[in-house]
């Protein structure tokens, strides 16, 4: 992402963990306010905006490139500025950091295209992500882990493995995999994991105390 310039146009002290994460990342990115914002895109790759502070008005002026749009009021998160085609994607606050770098990079792939990467090489280690949904956490998975790891996404719907698959496709990540499954009844041999990552959100998607039990065995049980 070396030569991708992004436009931020927020404000505040969460801006400088944004810019300081965007840049950890990779891109030159410019803060800017709004009497600047459609100058500044027109010479940006992306724009992040705040709507809270910047509202959707000053989106439609903006130059044709992917549009991330943050919000803390859920109702904002519909794509309400008349530009559908690069409303790529929206960003509830307060945000978590690697998720921002994500969706900044499925979004900066669909708009640019970026080259599929290839496996690591062999593979040394596996990693379970528990309950990964579309797919976020088992790329963010796969940065923490390296070269060297096989990262597994589970979840129970297939529907959103779907989406979990084609966004690691898009983002060109080759070593990580998925699998629709119950995490209560792992399809996974006894010990064929080195580590476990989204342990601590399971309690989120079980039902009780008892399903919650029963999973964290099931998880003890696949991981060595």
């Amino acid at each position: 992402m070396d030569a991708y310039r992004c436009t931020l146009a927020a404000k505040g002290p969460v801006t400088k963990l944004m810019r300081a994460c965007l840049e950890r990342a990779g891109l030159a990115v410019t803060s800017v306010g709004p009497a600047d914002l459609t100058t500044a895109a027109c010479d940006a790759d992306i724009v992040l905006v705040d709507v809270d502070q910047f509202g959707n008005t000053t989106l439609s002026a903006a130059a044709d490139v992917p549009v991330i749009r943050m919000t803390s009021r859920p109702e904002e998160l519909a794509c309400t500025c008349g530009r559908e085609d690069v409303c790529l994607c929206r960003i509830g606050l307060p945000f978590s950091p690697p998720a921002l770098v994500m969706r900044v990079r499925a979004a900066l792939a669909a708009a640019h295209g970026v080259p599929a990467s290839p496996p690591s090489g062999d593979i040394e280690r596996l990693t379970l992500d528990l309950c990964s949904g579309s797919g976020y956490s088992t790329c963010e998975a796969a940065d923490a882990d390296g070269p060297g790891t096989l990262v597994i996404g589970v979840d129970r719907s297939p529907e959103v493995l779907i989406e979990a698959m084609a966004l690691a496709r898009l983002i060109g990540y080759a070593d990580v995999a998925f699998v629709a499954a119950d995490v209560l009844a792992l399809p996974l041999r006894d010990g064929s994991f080195n580590a476990v990552s989204g342990e601590a959100e399971m309690d989120r998607w079980v039902g009780d105390a008892e399903a919650l039990t029963r999973a964290q065995a099931e998880v003890r049980r696949v991981t060595q």
